[in-house]
């Protein structure tokens, strides 16, 4: 397509042979594809939603959503000739022939008489085209439901090759209709930030609440880019220059539309300000003007409590209280809270399970407050499944309806009325004696549980194999976090870390080990407990019993983790009030000497100073390697080999005794793959608060090690990380990008595929001088490196290791006659693999063996992939783990036809794992020692098609090969050699903090 010939007066593209008007960027829709705008918008959209398609064009993002997510879909265009072909081919379920800027055409009366319908609406590419861009987002806000989105894609500069010609002054304007004069722009992300915030402002949409979150943005470097720096280096420089954004091709946001009661404030993404914000404000000060602070504070926090009770239905319609998350988890929690009951005669009546041997004891100490109490018991038997439980109540005398309340409204719970108060801790000690479970729960009364609280806490104790007590996340009733884990400082004071922030943040949202967790809710082994004597009498009647739990779990070599899932409300000072100066609070300082006395070495050894080194505090990191990890996005193991090599690495580091944390490039929360790394101990980075915030974080955190993966995300890395870490800067090249360019412009011929092999060879060169220390699979890879610059640190690092191998199966073989080939097919090397097994040398094999089947497995096929399709050829897309697993234990020979690529490949390490002969070529071999004394390797469709014959057909050979193969495996891709491959990461010399 050659932009600005000024022979045609629109903008045409061609596409399978047909020429269409405009630019069809969104013909095939992979949402596995990050780099492209309109399959992230499609992955962002729920199933069976209702969305409106603005600039619909063509109708293929609207023909995708129809097919794969059963969606309704609308459509909007100020062009017939598109609109009827979207009509014909596309199947919208309703098209509107209209003008967004003037609200002309024939549909707009139509268009106006529809109400909030929409869940989503999607201006992909559009805003920039309107003149008056601010009135189309009000008129589509009333098209709009209460707690939808607009999806939003803008292209800046570097996505349009017009750029060049506008630049050079050869752009003309009216050559090219909707884009005149009058209305062209190109936003940057930042713009068109600051762009919503000034309609907001402006009160152009004051009916409504706008969240903007940047949601995604495309890593590669676009045509353009190439070519001006290739060609005109010195204006790439002075675009860079009054551009920093240059570089992000394609900016998605999500735009939220919510009720109008919640504009009671003017919020937008500068401030937003929750409905129950009104009362924090009225509490704050009625605190200041109180002439009696700590007896007013008491009553201040009791109305509040009165307030929150009665009107909490009222304030959670107006700020739709359920969790409502955005692409990228940034959620306001607002727990939906159980009513305060006050006449104990209308409440109904609780039934719980009964169980012979349950896993878990729930111990509540209680003393009066029965409503509490109630509603405990009644959350716990609402969002307490799938686990067997008992419950255990010892009741310190109390003097209100309690007693009646476990006689008539309470079934199945044991309860026990002390002769006499024996206070907190010494009642949870004699409740706990009645216990049968493995495990303790202790839980304040003055709680309520929210859905899976217990089976995250038991989760903590399979995925933590050293876990003595695990914690829950503490939630106060507003939805504000209370505690996520605690810190204790090296004069014993302590900290609820992350008092008062949001819950859903993503410093709150992994599990970690911790000093402490606040005894309101905490499990513990039952044996455990009982060894230490339960909670030390010494700190009767409470405060710091469970602070000195937890140092007593560490003290035989368990750890107190953290669990963030285990969520739970907590009413603070229900039973004990928040005055230090009277009552059983009076005891919290004197507990804090005594405690300090008892651990004082402890504290001087692996605690800081009080409020130092926050981060490291909350990590227990005094003399712990802390390592960052930068990538592309959060590691999708079952998807692509290199999210998988991340994840081994990232296993491998833990168990070698590092804190690992995770900063994904598109800062993107994944929910289906970011518990893998939440539930293991790593921080993941998420969320539009660390948007622009790389360089602060690395300024303010002292880390140790920052591994930056894959060169086109650490090139926009290195230089800040020299700039402004002491870290050690790692590059994880994964594999020599330039040389598999140049292997794939060497087949294909392609000029396009040159100047990126050109590129990469510039980027990694680059990274490879300015890291500390480099990585690549294999001492070969190492070797080049060295060759090319002898003064990097270069290292070979291994990918993957296995720590179970599958049984050779020999009586399963007389059944096995398949070829298996896996792989991730939008990777270009495997698709052209694919291509050339089945048009070179799969015939061959099918001439010999008329029977045997080819099955193509593994995620995002191309259509070309697709297309090999046939009775004889298998192709399944995705396959989980397994059902991969499956298909190793009944295929009988692997193949992986590479002709170009770099790197050790996973499919060759994990059919040997499997025991499964291999046929691969030299490029498949690539980085594997003596590969060929365990598998065929070779390079002609003859000398392949022969391996495969020869296995398929002799069963001795076969199982020769299948022995061979896992031994080599068993020997080269331990987790015992990957962690010794990974122990320079370890070898810089650390700050040690004594401060």
């Amino acid at each position: 397509m050659e932009l600005g010939n000024s022979e045609k007066n629109k903008l045409y593209s061609e596409h399978d042979g047909v020429e269409y008007k405009y630019m069809i960027h969104d013909n095939y829709i992979d949402i596995s594809n990050k780099n492209s705008a309109p399959s992230i918008i499609a992955d962002l959209i729920a199933d069976k939603s209702v969305v409106l398609d603005v600039g619909c064009s063509y109708g293929l993002l609207g023909k995708w959503l129809k097919i794969n997510k059963n969606c309704v879909v609308y459509g909007v265009d100020n062009d017939i000739e598109v609109l009827n072909f979207a009509k014909q081919n596309s199947q919208y379920d309703d098209l509107f022939l209209m003008d967004l800027d003037n609200t002309a055409g024939k549909d707009f009366d139509r268009f106006n008489e529809l109400q909030e319908i929409f869940d989503y609406i999607v201006l992909s590419d559009v805003l920039e085209h309107l003149k008056n861009p601010a009135y189309a987002l009000k008129l589509l806000t009333k098209k709009l439901k209460p707690y939808s989105n607009f999806l939003i894609s803008i292209p800046n500069i570097s996505n349009m090759d017009i750029v060049l010609n506008l630049i050079e002054g050869k752009f003309n304007y009216n050559e090219f209709g909707i884009l005149d004069n009058s209305n062209l722009r190109f936003f940057t992300k930042n713009s068109f930030i600051d762009w919503i915030d000034s309609i907001n402002d402006g009160k152009v949409l004051n009916e409504f609440k706008f969240q903007l979150n940047f949601i995604a943005n495309t890593s590669y470097i676009s045509d353009f880019v190439r070519k001006i720096i290739l060609e005109k280096p010195l204006l790439y420089n002075l675009l860079k220059s009054s551009n920093p954004e240059l570089d992000v091709l394609q900016n998605i946001f999500s735009l939220t539309k919510v009720k109008k009661e919640d504009r009671i404030f003017n919020s937008n993404r500068k401030e937003d300000i929750k409905p129950l914000d009104k009362i924090y404000f009225i509490l704050d000060e009625l605190i200041k003007i109180s002439k009696n602070y700590e007896k007013d504070l008491d009553d201040i926090v009791k109305m509040f409590r009165v307030i929150d009770e009665q009107n909490t239905y009222v304030l959670q319609s107006i700020a739709n209280k359920n969790v409502t998350e955005n692409a990228y988890g940034d959620n306001i929690y607002s727990p939906v809270l159980l009513p305060i009951e006050e006449n104990i005669d209308s409440i109904e009546e609780l039934f719980f399970p009964k169980f012979d041997n349950p896993d878990v004891s729930i111990i509540i100490s209680i003393h009066n407050n029965w409503p509490y109490t109630y509603n405990c018991l009644k959350s716990i038997l609402r969002n307490t499944q799938d686990i067997s439980y008992e419950i255990i109540v010892g009741d310190n005398q109390s003097r209100d309806e309690t007693p009646q309340l476990f006689k008539e409204k309470i079934k199945n719970v044991n309860y026990y009325r002390n002769e006499e108060d024996l206070g907190y801790l010494r009642n949870c000690n004699y409740a706990s004696a009645f216990a049968k479970g493995k495990y303790l729960c202790l839980l304040n009364n003055d709680i309520q549980v929210m859905r899976g609280w217990l089976n995250e806490m038991v989760k903590c104790f399979h995925t933590w194999k050293d876990a003595g007590m695990v914690g829950s996340k503490l939630i106060f009733p507003d939805g504000r976090l209370q505690e996520a884990g605690g810190i204790v400082w090296r004069d014993a004071s302590a900290w609820n870390y992350g008092r008062f922030s949001n819950p859903n943040d993503s410093e709150y949202n992994f599990a970690r080990e911790t000093d402490y967790c606040t005894g309101a809710s905490i499990l513990i082994e039952r044996e455990l407990f009982n060894k230490f004597g339960g909670y030390d009498n010494i700190y009767i009647p409470a405060y710091y019993e469970d602070t000195d739990l937890a140092f007593k779990v560490r003290s035989v070599g368990r750890k107190v983790i953290y669990s963030p899932y285990s969520t739970v409300v907590h009413f603070e000072g229900i039973t004990h009030g928040v005055n230090i100066n009277e009552g059983v609070k009076t005891y919290q300082l004197r507990n804090q000497i005594i405690f300090y006395e008892r651990w004082k070495s402890v504290l001087e050894k692996q605690h800081y100073e009080h409020g130092t080194n926050v981060i490291r505090a909350r990590d227990r990191a005094h003399d712990k390697t802390e390592i960052l990890i930068v990538d592309w996005g959060i590691p999708q193991p079952d998807m692509d080999a290199g999210s998988r090599a991340i994840m081994f690495t990232i296993e491998c580091l833990i168990d070698m005794g590092a804190i690992v944390k995770f900063w994904p490039d598109n800062l993107l929360k994944n929910e289906k793959y970011i518990r893998q790394l939440q539930d293991i101990g790593v921080e993941v980075f998420y969320g539009p608060k660390w948007i622009g915030k790389f360089t602060s974080y690395i300024k303010e955190i002292d880390l140790d090690v920052i591994l930056l993966s894959r060169p086109n995300i650490a090139i926009r890395y290195i230089n800040d990380v020299k700039q402004y870490s002491r870290a050690m800067s790692v590059f994880y090249g994964h594999d020599l990008h330039y040389e598999r360019f140049m292997m794939q412009y060497d087949i294909e011929k392609d000029p396009k595929i040159l100047e990126t092999a050109k590129i990469f060879q510039t980027i990694e060169q680059e990274l490879w001088s300015k890291s500390d220390l480099v990585l690549y699979p294999s001492i070969d890879e190492a070797n080049v490196v060295k060759s090319k610059n002898d003064k990097v640190n270069v290292k070979p690092v291994q990918l993957y290791y296995y720590d179970n191998f599958p049984q050779i199966d020999i009586n399963s073989l007389k059944k096995r006659k398949d070829i298996l080939f896996v792989a991730g097919f939008a990777h270009s090397p495997n698709e052209d693999a694919a291509l050339w097994f089945v048009k070179d040398i799969f015939p061959i094999i099918k001439y010999n063996l008329p029977d045997v089947r080819l099955f193509l497995v593994g995620s995002n096929p191309t259509e070309k992939v697709k297309e090999l399709e046939a009775d004889y050829i298998i192709v399944t897309g995705y396959v989980t783990d397994e059902k991969l697993a499956e298909f190793y234990s009944n295929v009988r020979v692997a193949v992986v036809p590479l002709r170009f690529g770099a790197g050790v490949k996973s499919k060759v390490t994990e059919a040997l794992r499997y025991a499964i002969p291999l046929v691969t070529t030299s490029i498949g071999a690539q980085g594997l020692k003596d590969l060929d004394s365990v598998a065929f390797v070779a390079d002609t469709p003859e000398q392949l098609a022969d391996g495969v014959i020869k296995l398929l057909r002799y069963d001795d050979l076969w199982e020769n090969y299948a022995r061979k193969g896992q031994e080599y495996a068993k020997a080269n891709f331990s987790k015992q050699s990957m962690i010794e491959s990974l122990k320079p990461l370890f070898e810089k010399d650390k700050k040690i903090y004594h401060k």
